[in-house]
């Protein structure tokens, strides 16, 4: 196990934790990082970011390099899901939704392979920000970028 010390104190609002995890979108070899909810809401203590080694070696950590990554996260929010798994004929207008979009990506993909000029041009689908239909923007909210809070 590896651990780091983090020398910073975290306070959040009543009911609210930091999740803490390795940083995301960035694999090390031989290690591993551990996720854990703090509840900083209440601690008076700092905690600490672990990694677990994954075989015999040695790591290394270059000066700057992000150890770990955090969020808040509403305290219970999680313990209100509970997976559920279905089949996809359960559910006529999915499936045949997801056929749909299942069959346009295989084509997309065998274009991109095969070197079609237009296909390439298209870059790629985006089909999580338009309906299939008439590919226009979807009428509902969504967050194409997230960014954080305005420094002050």
């Amino acid at each position: 196990m590896l651990t780091f010390q983090i020398p910073f104190l975290f306070k959040t609002p009543a009911g609210w934790n930091l999740m803490v995890r390795g940083p995301t979108n960035s694999a090390k070899d031989g290690i591993v990082a551990l996720d854990g909810i703090i509840e900083t809401d209440w601690a008076h203590s700092t905690f600490t970011m672990n990694w677990r080694f994954t075989r015999a070696c040695t790591v290394e950590f270059a000066l700057r390099e992000p150890i770990c990554l955090f969020f808040p996260i509403q305290r219970g929010v999680l313990e209100m899901f509970r997976g559920e798994f279905r089949m996809l004929e359960a559910d006529r207008k999915l499936k045949k939704k997801f056929r749909e979009w299942s069959a346009s990506r295989d084509r997309f993909l065998s274009g991109l392979e095969k070197g079609n000029p237009e296909v390439i041009a298209q870059g790629w689908q985006k089909d999580y920000m338009r309906t299939a239909k008439d590919k226009k923007p979807l009428a509902h909210p969504f967050a194409r970028k997230h960014r954080g809070p305005r420094e002050t």
